[in-house]
């Protein structure tokens, strides 16, 4: 079951995903709009809403794997929770954290990353500023970073 919401958004804007598994995607798309997608059999178990300058993705109780698909404007400010999830982080945002306890990440490119997972590897592009977290098992690649890493 798929579910679509859409949210008309002024300024700068902050998206809030929490699922307990599977992968989610955030990529940049037109100003003035965030759209999301859910994917899972539960679909209507899931929170989605717009707070102020903030959009909110929540997982239900019942809800099991998901995958969800944001998209944002440039320059977005992301924040990934999870138990076992998969993290893309497609164009230029802001600042990005993820906290998993598995999973991968992937960054394309973002203001300041704030990475935490227990187990995956990390795939990082630039990062304009810094870059901080914990990582217990698993690889890290950074390709760029303009500012101080502390992992």
């Amino acid at each position: 079951m798929r579910r679509d919401e859409s949210f008309a958004v002024a300024g700068h804007v902050r998206v809030e995903v929490e699922v307990t598994a599977g992968s989610v995607l955030v990529r940049t798309a037109a100003s003035g709009t965030v759209a999301v997608s859910v994917d899972t059999a539960n679909a209507d178990d899931f929170a989605i809403a717009s707070m102020g300058d903030t959009v909110m993705v929540r997982a239900g109780r019942r809800s099991r794997s998901a995958r969800v698909v944001v998209e944002c404007p440039a320059g977005t400010d992301v924040s990934v929770r999870g138990a076992s999830v998969d993290v893309a982080v497609q164009g230029p945002l802001g600042s990005v954290r993820t906290h998993t306890a598995s999973g991968d990440v992937e960054v394309e490119d973002v203001v300041r990353l704030e990475l935490s997972t227990a187990s995956g590897d990390a795939r990082i592009g630039l990062v304009r500023t810094n870059v901080s977290g914990t990582v217990a098992s698993g690889d890290v690649r950074i390709q760029r970073v303009g500012g101080d890493i502390e992992l």
